[in-house]
């Protein structure tokens, strides 16, 4: 813990989970994509101080409905999606008070339809796979999309593969057949002129995540399904005629594009949460004590702070796969939203969602998902159990999200992980009092920080070693500067308290009589 004491010249922003640090998914073509699980850092140098973006939430923003006449239906409505890295922030050609959008649907479709088949192939045991589309762009879209953005629209098709499909990286395989097809879609619309893509995920309730597309990157932002059906309705287009171009109401200028450098580690990096076990001597409401936790760059700027119940938040069995068409059948598809337990085995309607993942969670794999999932779930905040020790623990990010996120996100060091468990499973124990947890108050999407300041000069401080009333003394101990500086002290059980308290009135009534 030492070298924490002193301010981070160097800290590592991570995307995903697994031991603190796992990269989105590679979008390199050719060759196949990398195994999903690739590790990556995205290392943030120099100053602590925080992003310059106000908020985190990326999206569109669209005035009136594109009906007949040009009447608006609304005055504003927006559209929330998650960017794809880029070399700028912003850049003028795509973001723009008054975009031009044009809707780039598959070929013979006219308004609505669905041309477009799933491709498969088949396999030594015979059994048939779905390895792609047969998209090709309207071609009156795609000539009227030069100079526009364009919105673009998933496949439906749920790619799924052997285990043993070496060819196409193992067991992810069907995760690179989706790639290939993402890219295959971008591509088309990029080469046809478009200044940026808009994407609309091909299957409800999957969640849209950051995919590095290499080898040159481009503006793209990536919706949820129902959210790009609702951008589709506001502009018109999705029933509009082919080659349509909406130039009016569209504005771009929030549809921030994610650059690494931007992603800052929030000052202090370090803070710390507040565990408190009621069934515990320590105090007038149990034993409390605080552990550091990192705070998530996409947390919100603002927040109160709060005192909540604790709950472990599994993920149900159809959510642990790595396979796309499993994701989409047993795990995107459940209800979720307005307090539905969604892909999670327990309710977290007014609790701490603890996050301690020792299976592949591939339907959902970055963090921002797993606090819109809880967030979505009625969970009050989050925190993240890493299996990481303190060379490999990492801030969770990015700080850009496809959501609003109010709930706040925290990660633990493996130790931490391993006290917050055992205090989950004693708490069991103990029917009339549950695990609380105290999250701090956020200023700046910081919170306060855990380690003393190395630049001071501590000395002893007195403990009380105590055995009964007539056996116990005081002794001057040094202090450590990797000690949390809001450590309140242990203090006596409560009888031994009151015991003193009685003799030190018996003390002073006898002096009085005398």
């Amino acid at each position: 813990s030492a070298p924490h004491s002193a301010p981070l010249s160097a800290t590592a922003v991570a995307t995903s989970r697994s031991t603190g640090m796992l990269a989105a998914r590679s979008l390199t073509m050719p060759p196949p994509p990398p195994p999903r699980l690739l590790l990556l850092l995205l290392m943030v140098l120099g100053s602590l101080s925080l992003s310059v973006a106000i908020t985190s939430t990326v999206k569109v923003n669209v005035t009136g409905s594109g009906g007949a006449g040009g009447a608006p239906s609304w005055s504003l409505a927006s559209f929330h999606c998650m960017p794809q890295r880029f070399t700028l922030k912003t850049q003028p050609a795509f973001n723009a008070a008054s975009a031009r959008v044009v809707y780039l649907r598959p070929a013979a479709t006219g308004a609505g339809g669905a041309a477009e088949t799933c491709m498969t192939t088949g396999s030594t045991s015979s059994t048939t796979y779905v390895t792609g589309s047969t998209f090709v762009p309207d071609p009156a879209d795609l000539a009227a999309v030069n100079g526009s953005i364009a919105l673009l629209r998933g496949t439906g098709c749920r790619f799924s593969a052997p285990d043993d499909d070496t060819a196409a990286s193992s067991v992810f395989a069907s995760w690179s057949y989706y790639v290939r097809d993402y890219v295959k879609r971008v591509d088309a619309a990029f080469a046809a002129g478009a200044v940026g893509v808009l994407f609309g995920e091909g299957v409800d309730g999957k969640l849209p995540e950051m995919m590095s597309y290499y080898p040159s990157p481009r503006p793209v932002c990536n919706f949820e399904a129902s959210q790009f059906d609702a951008l589709l309705l506001a502009t018109g287009l999705g029933a509009a005629a082919p080659g349509t171009v909406r130039d009016v109401g569209v504005n771009t200028e929030s549809t921030f594009l994610y650059r690494p450098s931007d992603d800052l580690v929030p000052n202090p990096p370090i803070t710390y949460l507040t565990v408190n076990e009621p069934w515990k001597e320590g105090g007038p409401s149990g034993l409390a004590f605080p552990i550091p936790a990192f705070t998530a760059t996409f947390n919100p700027r603002t927040h109160p702070g709060l005192t909540a119940p604790v709950v472990v938040a599994d993920f149900v069995a159809g959510c642990q796969t790595n396979h796309y068409a499993d994701c989409a059948q047993n795990c995107w598809s459940l209800p979720g939203g307005a307090g539905a337990a969604g892909p999670f085995a327990q309710s977290l309607v007014g609790k701490i969602a603890f996050f301690v993942v020792t299976r592949n969670v591939g339907c959902y794999e970055t963090f921002n998902q797993w606090a819109i999932l809880a967030q979505r779930a009625g969970a009050v905040a989050a925190v993240h159990g890493s299996s990481s020790d303190v060379d490999s623990w990492a801030v969770p990010g990015p700080y850009l999200t496809s959501d609003d996120i109010t709930a706040p996100f925290f990660s633990l060091l493996k130790i931490h992980t391993d006290t917050l468990t055992a205090a989950l499973l004693e708490s069991a124990a103990h029917p009339k009092h549950s695990l609380q947890l105290t999250t701090p108050a956020l200023a700046g999407g910081a919170g306060p920080t855990y380690f003393v300041e190395s630049s001071k000069q501590y000395g002893p401080t007195p403990l009380l070693f105590w055995k009964s009333m007539d056996d116990h003394f005081f002794c001057d101990a040094g202090q450590a500067h990797f000690s949390p500086a809001p450590w309140p002290g242990l203090l006596l059980p409560a009888n031994i308290t009151a015991a003193i308290t009685s003799a030190s009135a018996s003390a002073s009534a006898s002096a009085s009589a005398s």
